[in-house]
């Protein structure tokens, strides 16, 4: 018994067909270990050559929640081009948007701006969350094997506007 499991020998019952193409008669195909080594090596060396010419794929896309912002500030309100800060900081706004333009940049922020610039200067740049927005993907090949996660965010950090301090924080 122990013998008939460590022989590495798979046996098949096939139709053998004589040249007369009368009789059939079952024969034994016998595929020895050797057979085997050289299958899987094939099979190997074909889906590494896959893999690398980029007909075979074995990575998928993971979108992954997310925030970009380094420091968010919360905003409290927003009246015309100016934005109040929860710390009490007034920005007047210097791009030309209208009003519903900048609650929808600021809402899908969560109401969460990063200020970069001189914290005591006049001038500071908001930016805000953005949905990643990918052109083309690199997980169209013909043959997808879902394997290796990429993980990809959904948001990045983007300016969303240019302003002034107007109302320093009280303190």
């Amino acid at each position: 018994m122990l013998r008939c499991i460590f022989t590495y020998q798979i046996r098949l019952i096939a139709l053998h067909h004589d040249e007369s193409h009368k009789n059939c008669s079952p024969k034994k195909i016998m595929i020895s270990r050797d057979d085997i080594i050289f299958g899987g090596l094939f099979v190997a060396v074909a889906l590494i050559l896959g893999i690398v010419t980029g007909f075979i794929g074995i990575s998928y896309p993971v979108r992954v929640d997310n925030t970009a912002l380094s420091s968010p500030i919360k905003v409290e309100r927003i009246t015309g081009h100016q934005i109040e800060l929860v710390d009490g900081r007034v920005i007047t706004l210097s791009d030309a948007y209208t009003d519903q333009e900048w609650e929808n940049r600021i809402a899908y922020s969560k109401n969460l701006v990063d200020l970069e610039g001189d914290a005591e200067g006049p001038e500071v740049w908001l930016y805000g969350d953005r949905e990643l927005f990918i052109c083309g993907t690199p997980w169209a090949q013909p043959i997808r094997i879902p394997i290796i996660p990429n993980r990809i965010p959904r948001n990045h950090r983007q300016l969303i506007a240019v302003g002034e301090i107007t109302k320093k924080a009280e303190q």
